[in-house]
């Protein structure tokens, strides 16, 4: 008898999808994303010092073969959002020098390979990224608007849904002992000793 976890849950940054913190795996359910608009430790030219979940083989973890790997995931964001790359993901940081010649002929293959799962994939990516700007208030071009307007209509029905979830339970799950983990790591208060109860909420 194996023990297997009910939820799959793993937050990661906004930009560049490394892991922030995750639950115990499991091969259940496939992972539940939910994505934090915060600094990544590794993707910054300013100096981060909390600790996270995020020290693993990106090319290993399979969140990235919607994108046809981790290479192309890279490529992408290389590509569409050059000042992102630059600003927000440090550069260099994100994609060594020494490697943007290869990462960017992955992506070319991830294309060939995947054709519509590719693009769903980017469409869902630049989705998140301009909700979260137009959220904050930054203004945007008119494609990233109507790219918020038709993803927000494809998902009405889900949200829908959503808003019959009573509000205590919304605020139960932001106090949970998951989420109060992701605010101790943001915060610097968090250790690598993990606690079976918070590892496994």
């Amino acid at each position: 008898m194996k023990w297997e976890p009910i939820w799959n849950i793993t937050h990661r940054y906004l930009y560049c999808r490394c892991v922030l913190r995750r639950s115990t795996p499991s091969s259940l359910c496939p992972e539940i994303t939910i994505l934090i608009n915060h600094r990544c430790p590794r993707h910054s030219r300013k100096v981060a010092t909390h600790a996270d979940y995020g020290d693993v083989d990106y090319h290993q973890d399979p969140y990235f073969d919607q994108f046809g790997g981790y290479n192309a995931f890279r490529a992408m964001v290389y590509s569409i959002f050059p000042d992102m790359y630059d600003k927000a993901l440090g550069g260099y940081a994100f994609i060594p020098e020494k490697e943007l010649r290869g990462v960017l002929d992955d992506s070319i293959s991830a294309i060939d390979r995947l054709g519509e799962t590719f693009e769903d994939a980017v469409h869902e990516y630049m989705y998140d990224v301009f909700e979260d700007a137009d959220r904050m208030g930054i203004p945007l071009p008119d494609y990233a608007l109507e790219i918020i307007r038709v993803s927000r209509e494809q998902t009405q029905e889900s949200k829908m849904q959503d808003s019959l979830v009573h509000p205590d339970a919304f605020k139960d799950f932001l106090e949970c002992p998951m989420m109060q983990e992701v605010e101790d790591i943001l915060h610097g208060r968090w250790s690598r000793k993990r606690h079976w109860a918070v590892a496994n909420c």
